[in-house]
């Protein structure tokens, strides 16, 4: 098992924990955490024995955005280094929605900037109601062009619009009215249910079966209706000649 400066990381059972541990500064994202994070991302999905990666954080907030010290630098770099370092945030959040793994989160406190899109870019969102999310890139210059991508495909374009043109904190109750996170629960119980969420998942769920369930929901979106079914009919055909697909079928064949 991996040992990181800035993450914790487990791993129990078909189960990968992630969380962020830096929380005396509100978790917020630097150089350091975001290749520890895109490195710990790649290492479960090269592990055919985990179906779920768990996200969390250590302490008040789940993740306030970038870490000041590492706005200075990027303050100072050339047009050519910014391009860089932009396509290397795309390419952490590209591998998490692409993770051939379930993807959830369990929100507590604040998630800002890039901390609000990391909680967009996952499968499934448990948060607690004194969740706040807030893309406020907005009011600071800047655009928050990765979340776009993927607010656009979760929740369509009017809220994606609102959200990001105004900049403004948006609950935890809104974030489920917007379909951007899945359901609010208590503080004092959303660790028990998460778990009990995961487990149950873990157990009863075929990864093969997951797996394939997000890449069709991933790719399908960008073909054409005619493309869509062949793909679907395609996929549908491997899905029963998997090991898990073959055992299904001896079980329903069986009654």
């Amino acid at each position: 098992m991996k040992l990181y400066q800035s993450l914790n990381f487990t791993i129990e059972g078909a189960v990968a924990t992630l969380v962020l541990n830096r929380p005396e500064t509100g978790n917020r994202l630097n150089q350091l955490v975001l290749s520890e994070l895109k490195d710990a991302i790649l290492s479960v999905n090269d592990d055919d024995s985990i179906k779920i990666l768990l996200i969390k954080a250590a302490g008040e907030h789940f993740c306030q955005g970038l870490d000041p010290d590492f706005v200075q630098q990027i303050r100072h770099y050339t047009f050519d280094q910014q391009v860089a370092d932009s396509a290397f945030l795309s390419d952490i959040f590209l591998t998490l929605y692409r993770s051939t793994k379930v993807v959830i989160a369990q929100v507590e406190g604040h998630a800002t900037g890039l901390g609000a899109a990391l909680v967009a870019v996952c499968d499934m969102v448990w948060a607690t109601p004194e969740t706040l999310m807030t893309f406020h890139e907005v009011k600071y210059g800047m655009i928050p062009a990765i979340a776009i991508n993927f607010l656009l495909r979760k929740i369509g374009e009017t809220r994606t619009k609102e959200i990001l043109l105004s900049g403004e904190p948006i609950s935890s109750q809104q974030a489920v009215d917007y379909n951007i996170i899945n359901e609010v629960i208590p503080a004092e119980k959303i660790a028990a249910y998460v778990n009990q969420k995961i487990t149950k998942m873990a157990i009863e769920n075929s990864g093969a079966s997951m797996q394939l369930i997000k890449k069709m929901i991933a790719d399908i979106q960008e073909f054409p209706l005619n493309k869509a079914i062949d793909f679907s009919a395609r996929m549908n055909a491997y899905s029963r000649t998997t090991e898990d697909g073959k055992k299904g079928l001896m079980e329903l064949g069986n009654g």
